[in-house]
């Protein structure tokens, strides 16, 4: 008996591909490059696509936070004989922390009558004040306002915002006193 040769087709259902890779919901700018190690059940070549280039571009190791905002990004698989292509779009917050520098001296005089103050931290937010000595002075926008001797006290701080971290609060703190009163060290 002989057999007739032929062929024989056979139908593969593709399965879905699956991200084996746990993408962080939030990152700090200031932390610079994110490495997204990512992988794929179907172990096929990953692409990753930013849908928000001014907040975040795909680097060599994986994500560069480049701005405050949220991160939009597109991961895609290239599928392979037994799997689908893979399409995966994630959000990132991109956070940003701040913080302000005070160049303070230990004594100023009463007869100087005010002192400028800091206006902004570093993410350029407004810096609030408030006094805690209110004798001694009182605040007005950044302006400190000098109103009788002694220690002035100030607290310095700034709440930030929806993608910018509270500023860590600052004790200000400095003497007010009259000319006659100046001690030698400067």
């Amino acid at each position: 008996m002989k057999l007739k040769s032929g062929t024989v087709w056979v139908r593969i259902q593709k399965k879905a591909d699956q991200l084996n890779t746990q993408v962080p919901d939030q990152i700090y700018i200031e932390s610079g490059e994110l490495a997204l190690p990512l992988s794929v059940t179907s172990a096929s070549k990953i692409t990753i696509t930013s849908l928000t280039p001014n907040t975040c571009q795909p680097s060599s190791a994986g994500l560069m936070p480049v701005g405050k905002g949220i991160c939009r990004i597109q991961i895609d698989s290239a599928g392979t004989t037994f799997y689908k292509p893979g399409k995966w779009n994630k959000l990132i917050r991109i956070r940003g922390t701040q913080d302000a520098t005070f160049d303070l001296k230990n004594e100023y005089l009463l007869s100087d009558r005010s002192l400028a103050l800091t206006t902004q931290t570093t993410a350029g937010l407004p810096i609030e004040y408030s006094v805690i000595t209110p004798p001694t002075c009182s605040v007005v926008g950044s302006t400190v306002q000098f109103l009788d001797k002694g220690r002035c006290q100030i607290i310095a701080s700034q709440v930030g915002d929806t993608y910018t971290d509270p500023m860590q609060r600052y004790l200000l703190q400095f003497s007010l006193i009259a000319s006659n009163e100046r001690s030698e060290e400067h």
